[in-house]
């Protein structure tokens, strides 16, 4: 099963559910929210910083209203809460938490540092091996930044005139 946690034209939404895959958009916390018990809401409301909050309702007016899940999380130290709906029962915030991670490193090597975009490598099995090896080189990088070096031991200096001879 697929989850497709993005952007997605609302009008895709009926398609993505009859492949049998799961959405998950973050909407913006003025999204209004109508209750099952017809109450109407922003959904950045529900919630003060450090609380959760899970609900049945509408969302979507533009397009057609759409019964969905929504779940709204305000993580301590943030600006805003997540706003998160779905179709499922359970959007659980770890699993946009995932796309978000995604979403930064795939900034990190396209324009933020490893300038995948300056490449000109369009072909798709040459494109391949670069991000293949751009992201190898990132995870040992990131890997390289979250270790504590430990202190190195130089050698004496009394032994470098025998490796010279």
């Amino acid at each position: 099963m697929a989850t497709i946690a993005a952007s997605l034209p609302s009008g895709m939404r009926p398609i993505v559910q009859d492949l049998g895959w799961i959405y998950l958009f973050r909407v913006q916390k003025t999204t209004k929210f109508i209750s099952v018990q017809g109450q109407v809401h922003q959904l950045g409301d529900l919630v003060k910083m450090g609380e959760y909050w899970r609900g049945q309702g509408l969302v979507f007016k533009r397009r057609g209203r759409r019964w969905s899940y929504a779940e709204v999380y305000w993580a301590p130290g943030y600006a805003e809460p997540w706003c998160l709906v779905t179709h499922r029962l359970r959007p659980i915030p770890q699993l946009y938490a995932i796309r978000y991670w995604q979403e930064v490193s795939f900034r990190d090597l396209k324009s933020d540092g490893w300038q995948w975009q300056v490449s000109r490598v369009w072909p798709p099995d040459h494109a391949e091996r670069l991000i293949l090896v751009m992201a190898l080189a990132y995870a040992i990088t990131l890997c390289a930044g979250t270790t504590t070096p430990l202190p190195l031991r130089w050698p004496s200096f009394d032994l470098l005139p025998s490796l010279f001879h």
